[in-house]
């Protein structure tokens, strides 16, 4: 005599085995199983230690583009940026003064990788060359907090710090173009500073 539970389960054919575990199928759908070994059979294909060999690894893609030379043969051509310029963008806000150091570069494969865009596209992109902002800082992280930061003092502390990261960082091999914005106490500041000793070496590159 089978032991286990009766369902009624709408099945099509008869069953007699399952995962090693004995089902029988009676009249009017009603069907049969042994809950033991239905559930231990589950239970150990679960635990099979079987190596999954439906699964592929994706191909590493190069990222360069493939481009054909006069000879037939394919070559990789990947991006080549060089900077062209730095620039160094001033804010001088009410209660703070920002600054924000980036490389202008260019791509001198561009042409090559995009050879498809239109004329448009082409002269937008060295019209309008991608920046590489290299670091920003503002007189909080120097240590000035609320109403001090907008004084003369912060800024003046603040562009001298700039100039010494510039030179610390070496990021001063190409032209520097200077960006001001707003009217607040730093940017008399900032002036003064770069006439001064502490910006004798950005003066050089200046342009």
């Amino acid at each position: 005599m089978l032991s286990g539970k009766i369902l009624n389960l709408p099945l099509l054919g008869k069953v007699s085995r399952f995962n090693n575990a004995t089902v029988r199928m009676f009249s009017g759908g009603q069907v049969a199983f042994n809950e033991k070994q239905l559930f231990a059979g589950i239970s150990d294909m679960l635990s099979s230690s079987r190596d999954i060999t439906n699964i592929s690894t994706p191909i590493e893609e190069s990222n360069g583009t493939q481009v054909v030379s006069g000879s037939g043969k394919k070559k990789i051509v990947k991006p080549n940026e060089r900077t062209v310029k730095y620039v160094l963008s001033c804010l001088f806000g009410k209660n703070n003064t920002h600054f924000t150091y980036s490389a202008v570069v260019e791509d001198t494969n561009y042409m090559k990788l995009n050879s498809d865009k239109s004329y448009n596209e082409q002269f937008l992109y060295y019209y309008n060359l991608p920046r590489k902002v290299k670091f920003s800082i503002s007189t909080g992280c120097l240590g000035f907090r609320k109403a001090a930061r907008g004084e003369y003092e912060a800024a003046f502390q603040t562009s001298a710090k700039v100039f010494q990261m510039i030179q610390e960082k070496r990021l001063m091999d190409k032209d520097i173009e200077i960006v001001m914005k707003d009217f607040g106490k730093g940017r008399a500041a900032f002036t003064a500073a770069l006439n001064g000793k502490e910006g004798n070496n950005i003066r050089k590159n200046n342009f």
